[in-house]
């Protein structure tokens, strides 16, 4: 790989991690840059969970694909993932994308993914903290959702099968 080309990317990292934050675009969006192991790492916090995204350029890059790493995630299918990552690699290698429009393409993915989604009741989240799920299970009654981690610790703390909002019967 040139290093003009790895020179000219981090550069522009730097300058848009600037622009992005004065915009607002970049609103919890960090990035950590390796220039000896060729890898670029951003960080994006939402709420009190953070998700990370990992871009390693191989020595003979642009001949070679770029690794595209997704860390700690939203808990979405293994087929949504890949979807994820094939879009990365697309706009890298075949729309001839720079990092920048990578990292806010899986920013933007992430966001439609949370985008509507209500907090839990429960727990007053989004994401759950330590599984990363959305609220998906929702009360036959008051149609309100909860983590699924959530509602059985509710269960089992207090014994009952109600809804903690509307005490009606949950299953």
């Amino acid at each position: 790989m040139s290093p003009a080309i790895l020179d000219n990317e981090i550069q522009k990292i730097e300058v848009s991690q600037i622009t992005l934050d004065q915009s607002g675009q970049g609103e919890g969006l960090t990035f950590s840059l390796f220039k000896s192991t060729k890898e670029i790492v951003a960080e994006y916090t939402k709420g009190e969970v953070s998700m990370q995204l990992k871009i390693q350029i191989p020595t003979d890059y642009p001949l070679r694909s770029v690794a595209v790493e997704l860390g700690q995630q939203l808990r979405i299918t293994e087929r949504q993932k890949s979807k994820w990552v094939l879009a990365i690699k697309n706009l890298l290698q075949i729309r001839n994308g720079d990092i920048i429009s990578a990292v806010l393409l899986w920013k933007s993915n992430i966001d439609k993914e949370i985008e509507g989604v209500e907090d839990c009741f429960i727990c007053y989240c989004v994401l759950h903290p330590t599984d990363k799920s959305l609220p998906r299970m929702p009360c036959k009654n008051c149609k309100n959702k909860f983590h699924v981690a959530c509602i059985s610790k509710w269960f089992r703390t207090s014994n009952k099968s109600n809804c903690p909002l509307c005490q009606a019967y949950f299953f």
